[in-house]
């Protein structure tokens, strides 16, 4: 039987911060950024709201944390490199949808996010889309103007039809986990 009075070990101040992050990203993903409040935060963590304003002197610092480190873990540029030679259109897209999907369905917490955020209508929310969205809209946008410049697809509108596009993706991805019960 372990020892009440036993010292635990304590994280290191990166260990405590990538903490505070990853409890965030739930909390946030689960109640929206309006919700949480520091002390719900701090207690979650099992630190005094003192200690957690050490680590980010607002919750609007944290959010930027939050958003830094999902878009680091969804790492799109780095996912969609693959695609950068493609020249087929269907394989194009395909590969655009299946990284979506996937992507959306193993982080969980960004359908969520995403939702909450621009259904809160906080003024994050337009940093959530452009660092969550607007990469894959700019970088399908690109090559559609590219295959149309070299003849491979019909004259269109890339920004409507890559915005279109990923909307679809997008939306699908958020489907999948707001009708996932039924």
């Amino acid at each position: 039987m372990p020892n009440p009075k036993a010292k635990r070990s304590r994280l290191t101040a990166d260990e405590r911060r990538k903490q505070i992050v990853e409890t965030a990203t739930l909390l946030f993903s689960e109640m929206g950024f309006e919700r949480v409040t520091i002390r719900l935060l701090a207690a979650r963590c099992g630190v005094t709201e003192a200690a957690l304003y050490r680590y980010f002197d607002s919750k609007e610092k944290l959010f930027d944390a939050v958003l830094t480190a999902l878009k680091s873990r969804v790492d799109i540029d780095g996912a969609l490199a693959p695609l950068e030679e493609c020249e087929d259109v269907e394989e194009l897209l395909f590969g655009l949808a299946r990284h979506i999907l996937s992507t959306y369905s193993k982080n969980t917490e960004l359908a969520r996010l995403l939702l909450l955020s621009a259904l809160g209508g906080h003024p994050l929310a337009k940093r959530v889309f452009q660092d969550l969205r607007v990469p894959y809209v700019k970088f399908l946008m690109r090559h559609l103007q590219t295959m149309n410049h070299r003849g491979v697809i019909r004259d269109m509108n890339p920004e409507i039809t890559a915005r279109c596009f990923i909307g679809m993706a997008i939306d699908c991805s958020l489907s999948t986990h707001l009708w996932k019960a039924m």
